[in-house]
């Protein structure tokens, strides 16, 4: 085969092995993240602990207050504080569980940064009585 027939096939050959890994990749990641939603388990044990309701205060303090806490600017997040007291039995674990994991929107999904019990503990934290409290 002459070489100038080489290149182009080395070349589509690594590009069709890059696409080929990003994908194994992807399907991983979809994988362990539908595993992840499938064992997070809202008990009330698990929601009432102090300790979750604690290590959740600390991400919550540190990541999502300034676009949903009582004082922010009207063009961030919505303000949770008034809409969980307003209406708590409206929000479930789960759904805020795939908020927080996923994404909505233009709020950034948080799975990469913080693990699986992580996040669970800030939904206990969100739902919890002492949720930004004074």
């Amino acid at each position: 085969m002459p070489s100038m027939f080489r290149t182009p096939i080395r070349t589509l050959t690594i590009i069709s092995i890059i696409v080929f890994c990003c994908l194994l990749a992807w399907i991983d990641r979809s994988i362990a993240d539908s595993a992840n939603i499938r064992s997070a388990q809202f008990t009330d044990i698990f929601l009432q602990d102090r300790d979750n309701v604690v290590a959740g205060e600390k991400i919550w303090k540190k990541r999502c207050k300034f676009c949903h806490g009582k004082h922010t600017h009207p063009d961030k997040g919505p303000k949770l504080a008034k809409l969980i007291k307003k209406r708590p039995r409206h929000y479930k674990p789960e759904f805020i569980y795939k908020r927080v994991t996923f994404g909505f929107r233009s709020m950034p999904g948080w799975r990469m940064k913080y693990t699986n019990n992580e996040r669970m503990a800030l939904v206990a934290y969100i739902l919890s009585e002492n949720f930004l409290s004074p």
